[in-house]
């Protein structure tokens, strides 16, 4: 009456050959998603001279960095925090009359300082989805599951700190499940990071790991605990001791991971095409205006080779190689002339500079912007990039 698993009836008395041989059940009958024995060889002789022996001794008691642990530092420590990517949609439930909100958030679940496990590996929750429920995040013997439940963190930690955990997992309803994980590699299924899920074949009430691979779930959690080897703070960010970051161009999030582009300003670090010329914010024809930002107003220091007096407006930092140049000439007295391989027109101009084509400005000077010591008889140039074929 004491067992806690067993298998089905075998042909052989090896037990490690049984465990591929056959199914093995807990007492509730609830199946084993993953149940693996291996021999352990004891009658190897290990031969070390003193030197070597104290070697390995240091090794072992050294302190170790970057989040490893173990002999010689071999183990990869758990994330701490873990986040849902937010390129996708996320756990959402398949029934679209339903109002409940899944958590974006998980931290390791603790129970005086130490951390909850679930075969082996570190529970997450979250709790910043529908009121008076935690999201549960575990792992199950061969891929993790998550669980939508109405426990409090307090009920989740006695659960999972029950002797045997295969036994009480029909306690809690099984709404996701991860792709399966190689659990000969325990770094491979240290989190539940960078897996693909799926719903569960019977989201409500369902004690299973029972994964439908043809409704798969547009999740995916990542690594939000910064490490300087590990896991990095992207474009030049600083990691933090407490795992956060301190972001630099402008970026923000977790692993500054959340990018300004598209916002209606252009920074130039990610004025690069892998990042869509900073989402097009640089050039004029390309870039929308933001609740942050309005399209190049005031950004323009200098124009024409002169350093202004007043911000004016434009889009120097236009890169897109789709867009093609305008050269604009102004001689002092001012005396205007735009020009490129298609077309040229002159005019005279006492006031402000500006070039506006199809509706959209792409270079405006204010009528003062000119320092009062600009030399007379001289031509100054600035070359503008324009959508081709708009009309100026």
């Amino acid at each position: 009456d004491n067992w806690k698993a067993r298998s089905f009836q075998t042909s052989s008395i090896d037990l490690v050959s049984s465990t591929s041989a056959t199914t093995w059940i807990a007492k509730n009958e609830i199946q084993l998603d993953y149940f693996r024995l291996s021999c352990i060889d004891d009658d190897i002789e290990l031969h070390f001279d003193s030197l070597e022996i104290e070697n390995v001794t240091k090794q072992l008691q050294s302190e170790c960095e970057n989040d490893t642990y173990g002999p010689f530092c071999s183990k990869q420590e758990p994330c701490k925090t873990i986040e849902l990517e937010r390129a996708t949609k996320g756990f959402t439930d398949p029934d679209p009359n339903s109002d409940s909100i899944w958590s974006k958030n998980y931290e390791v679940l603790h129970h005086e300082n130490i951390s909850v496990q679930s075969h082996g590996h570190t529970v997450y929750v979250g709790e910043d989805g529908e009121a008076n429920y935690t999201d549960a995040i575990y792992f199950t013997g061969r891929r993790w599951a998550f669980s939508h439940t109405n426990k409090t963190p307090s009920e989740l930690t006695a659960h999972f700190g029950r002797g045997f955990q295969a036994s009480a997992q029909d306690k809690l309803e099984i709404h996701f499940n991860s792709a399966s994980v190689d659990i000969i590699s325990m770094n491979a299924t240290i989190s539940p990071a960078s897996l693909s899920w799926f719903y569960n074949k019977n989201m409500t009430g369902s004690r299973f790991t029972s994964p439908d691979f043809e409704r798969p779930v547009d999740a995916q959690l990542f690594c939000s605990f910064c490490n300087n080897n590990a896991n990095p703070c992207q474009y030049e960010g600083h990691c933090n001791s407490d795992g956060t970051c301190t972001c630099k161009h402008d970026a923000d999030g977790s692993l500054c991971l959340d990018l300004p582009t598209g916002n209606g300003k252009c920074d130039p670090y990610f004025n690069e095409v892998e990042f869509d010329f900073d989402g097009g914010d640089c050039c004029g024809a390309t870039c929308q205006d933001s609740t942050l930002h309005v399209c190049g107003i005031g950004v323009l220091q200098s124009a024409f080779g002169v350093k202004l007096t007043r911000a004016a407006d434009g889009f120097q930092e236009c890169e897109d190689t789709s867009m093609v140049p305008i050269t604009i000439e102004l001689c002092i007295p001012i005396y205007i002339s735009a020009f490129n391989d298609k077309y040229s027109r002159k005019h005279d101009d006492h006031g402000a500079v500006s070039l506006v084509c199809d509706n959209v400005t792409y270079l405006y000077l204010p009528p003062t912007a000119f320092p009062e010591d600009t030399v007379d008889d001289h031509c100054m140039n600035e070359t503008v990039r324009v959508k081709d074929g708009t009309e100026c």
